[in-house]
């Protein structure tokens, strides 16, 4: 299986991953969108649960960077 992590400008390539943190009261569920570009985070989640409103979380949150970068030139 080929991997492409490699784009040319800001907002062309996004990845996005999710995993677990054992702590002591259980659980931590965290989600992170990067570009790759920039490898900058462009947004995450952490939660207690792995359900779709933590991906999304993590989605939303770098929509509302990206349009916010826009904003600034």
């Amino acid at each position: 299986m080929r991997r492409h992590f490699f784009a040319e400008a800001a907002n062309v390539l996004w990845v996005a991953d999710a995993s677990y943190i054992p702590t002591d009261e259980g659980f931590l569920y965290m989600a992170v969108v990067l570009d790759m570009f920039s490898r900058r985070v462009m947004g995450w989640a952490m939660s207690n649960h792995w359900y779709t409103e933590l991906m999304l979380g993590s989605l939303d949150m770098a929509l509302l960077q990206r349009c916010s970068d826009a904003t600034r030139g």
